[in-house]
């Protein structure tokens, strides 16, 4: 039945011994089965399709939000990736540097030890 509530349960009811993590407030619905719009929107202050339509909205918009946290994740990981890179090629550099130093120090020493 359209519109009828996704599961019957009490948000305010004590659910600590249950080994299962509480459900979410946009599954607990107001139940609307076998009451008119005019009983609900006296109830409610708005009609069902309002209420409808604004948790489709608050739907959407956490989507909108867990894609782009998804997005920002994904940025951030190739962000990492290219600094490690271009930090590999100082590196390296630092590397060569240092190892040329060192040949250098062994060659001039060897040629101190040739000339004495």
């Amino acid at each position: 039945v359209y519109g009828a509530p996704t599961i019957i349960l009490d948000p305010l009811e004590d659910h600590s011994d249950s080994k299962q993590l509480p459900i979410s407030w946009i599954w607990y619905t107001i139940s609307f089965v076998g009451k008119s719009d005019t009983e609900v929107a006296e109830k409610e202050e708005a009609s069902t399709e309002q209420i409808e339509a604004s948790l489709c909205v608050e739907w959407c918009k956490a989507c909108a939000q867990a894609h782009q946290s998804r997005e920002e994740l994904i940025l951030l990981e190739e962000e990492m990736c290219r600094s490690i890179q271009f930090s590999t090629l100082s590196w390296h550099a630092e590397g060569l540097t240092a190892y040329a130093a060192e040949q250098a120090y062994i060659e001039h020493a060897q040629a101190e030890a040739w000339t004495n």
